[in-house]
């Protein structure tokens, strides 16, 4: 187990209630964090949109635990490995965005019916295992968070932002580092609709943030949804 400061690194968890699939994987996984990391404060984050919307609640975040000189955002589906964790907490003053692995483990349905239950899982069988993945993880402090913008609130539906807040990291901020390790994803009925038309617009919006390579043009995509959202600090 990792012993930290209570006053310099936090964990924020995006959540709400209301599925029982995803009720049963966050409670393993606050579990699984207050056991890896048992002096580190937890709390939930939800920004309170009719919808939940994860990258409002990771501002909202963000926002709580403002005081802090690194955060942990962890989903509320994601386990995390503890020093890789810890590794990103330590470089959190450099600015960058921290990703605490390299491997995303993604459990099958079954496996994780078994995990949850307390039971062994062989991830060699059990898991499919994605390199390049940016979602699930992210360690970064909130100053740095902020200096970029924060995550755009604009997406709405399944994805895309794990893929434009890196993006935005490395062409205004001090780039996204990675560590090496694994997180495992914890399997729940899929949010993805390709033929709804929020993330249509997702797509959308995420192929401006992949167009904008110069400053200037990530500046204006990001001012826009800043100005479009309630004020942060």
């Amino acid at each position: 187990m990792w012993s930290c400061s209570a006053s310099y690194f936090a964990i924020g968890i995006p959540w709400r209630a209301g599925d029982a699939h995803r009720e049963a994987s966050y409670e393993h996984v606050r579990s699984a964090l207050s056991h890896l990391f048992p002096d580190v404060p937890i709390r939930d984050a939800d920004s309170g949109h009719d919808v939940f919307n994860r990258a409002a609640s990771r501002n909202e975040a963000m926002r709580t635990l403002n005081g802090y000189e690194a955060v942990l955002l962890c989903d509320a589906d994601t386990l995390v490995e503890a020093d890789p964790v810890m590794e990103a907490v330590h470089q959190a003053h450099s600015g960058a965005l921290h990703l605490p692995f390299t491997l995303y483990r993604s459990w099958s349905r079954n496996a994780t019916r078994r995990l949850l239950d307390g039971e062994e899982v062989d991830e060699s069988k059990d898991a499919d295992v994605l390199s390049g993945s940016t979602g699930g993880a992210m360690v970064m402090s909130p100053a740095a968070w902020w200096g970029i913008g924060g995550m755009d609130e604009r997406f709405t539906a399944w994805g895309y932002e794990d893929v434009a807040f890196p993006l935005a990291a490395t062409v205004l901020g001090s780039g996204v580092v990675r560590h090496a390790g694994s997180v495992w994803h914890l399997w729940h009925p899929t949010d993805r609709n390709a033929e709804s038309p929020q993330q249509q617009a997702g797509a959308q919006l995420c192929h401006r943030y992949i167009q904008a390579e110069a400053p200037e043009a990530m500046r204006d995509l990001v001012d826009e949804h800043v100005r479009e959202r309630a004020p942060h600090p």
